[in-house]
């Protein structure tokens, strides 16, 4: 599984979390706000790793497989020889 629904899944929990931003959106500076998740407010970290831990529970009882991401889960493995991709050596 690529990361987009997971994120989805993830950000739909996510985003109700109060006080999730570091900084909080500003209707003075709307492009530069909201930004940063406040990971050094100990419970909002908690609920974001609640969130993906979700999330994650979702999409597996859904029957989407969940598996890491990196190089060798995005080729199949019967590749011989690696394939470059953009921006990648």
């Amino acid at each position: 599984m690529h990361g987009a629904p997971l994120f989805r899944e993830f950000w739909r929990r996510a985003h109700i979390i109060k006080s999730v931003w570091r900084v909080p959106f500003d209707a003075s500076h709307p492009i530069e706000t909201a930004r940063g998740l406040d990971l050094a407010d100990a419970s909002v970290k908690a609920s974001l790793l609640q969130s993906i831990h979700e999330a994650a529970s979702a999409l597996r009882r859904a029957g989407f497989p969940i598996r890491s991401m990196g190089s060798a889960s995005s080729q199949p493995a019967i590749v011989r020889e690696r394939t470059r991709s953009h921006g990648a050596p």
